[in-house]
């Protein structure tokens, strides 16, 4: 059986010292209080050129939706950017799967028709 080795026996880097060991338990942790800023990336400031059939198709639904419907309806969604920008962003950064996923997660999290 091999005998325990003192932590100052072993072999650290030239001119450095060891290495303190604390227990996980006396780590202090310090809140800061700090302004949140929040950097919005909206879909409409980069008209970006997609070569994607599937991308090109969902987008042209986003933007009829924001054209013809959503002027009729009444503003309720909580996030910003909105729920159609932030879609449009994600067709065109993730393409029409992954896309559509995160669309879905967020029209559920934001819950339009208070349902």
């Amino acid at each position: 059986m091999a005998a325990a080795v003192p932590v100052s026996l072993l072999p650290t880097a030239v001119g450095h010292p060891p290495a303190r060991r604390t227990p996980f338990c006396a780590v202090s942790y310090k809140r800061r209080r700090t302004a949140v800023t929040r950097v919005s990336c909206a879909a409409g400031d980069q008209e970006e050129e997609v070569d994607d059939l599937g991308v090109n198709v969902a987008l042209s639904m986003l933007k009829f939706y924001k054209r013809e419907i959503s002027p009729l309806l009444p503003s309720s969604c909580r996030y910003v950017p909105t729920c159609s920008e932030y879609s449009m962003h994600a067709y065109k950064r993730y393409g029409v799967a992954k896309g559509t996923i995160l669309t879905a997660w967020r029209l559920c999290r934001c819950n339009p028709l208070g349902i």
